[in-house]
């Protein structure tokens, strides 16, 4: 069974909530675990800063020194999800990110194979059924890996629930504030 995580959006910021996420992201993992972080939604020139602020937030917030930290690489990203005992796929440019992902075939049935996934913002979108892009104002159609509808940086905003209520209703709807998050065992 995998543990995905879903959460809203702007993980830097310094608060209780995102502390949780980072902490339940490997609470679980083996020691010497590898979590592969995923920024496919972002520019190449970002990953180095984005890596520095996430070894930080997973240390700092689970307490553990004993990680392994791996960045994706797109020669190497299947071997590389396979090797993880977490994948964290953070948030950017929602489009990129799953036009991106969708040229790993095999990715989707993987990744079910995980321990843990967690996506942030546009990481949670690709990991869902359908989702809203609050940047693109339109909704997107992720990988499906989780049967639900998606709304990450929720503000009250009712348009985007009817919105997202055009699309299968069976599918439960997940609107998550920024900083929130939930869990799906799956």
């Amino acid at each position: 069974m995998t543990k995905y995580i879903l959460h809203g959006g702007n993980t830097t910021i310094k608060n209780d909530l995102n502390r949780q996420f980072f902490a339940e992201i490997v609470k679980d993992l083996p020691e010497g675990a590898t979590v592969l972080l995923v920024y496919f939604a972002r520019k190449e020139e970002e990953y180095e800063r984005l890596r520095d602020q996430d070894i930080g937030n997973f240390t700092e917030h689970s307490g553990r020194n004993d990680l392994v930290f791996d960045v994706s690489e797109k020669e190497s990203f299947i071997d590389q999800v396979k090797k993880a005992g977490a994948v964290y796929i953070r948030g950017g440019e929602p489009i990129q990110l799953i036009e991106t992902l969708k040229k790993y075939p095999d990715f989707t049935e993987i990744i079910k194979t995980k321990k843990v996934v967690a996506g942030s913002s546009a990481g949670a979108y690709a990991l869902s059924m359908y989702a809203n892009s609050s940047t693109k104002k339109k909704t997107l159609r992720g990988l499906g890996i989780i049967p639900v509808r998606t709304f990450a940086h929720f503000d009250g905003d009712q348009s985007i629930i009817d919105e997202l209520n055009k699309y299968p209703n069976d599918l439960e709807l997940i609107l998550l504030r920024d900083y929130e998050y939930t869990i799906i065992m799956q």
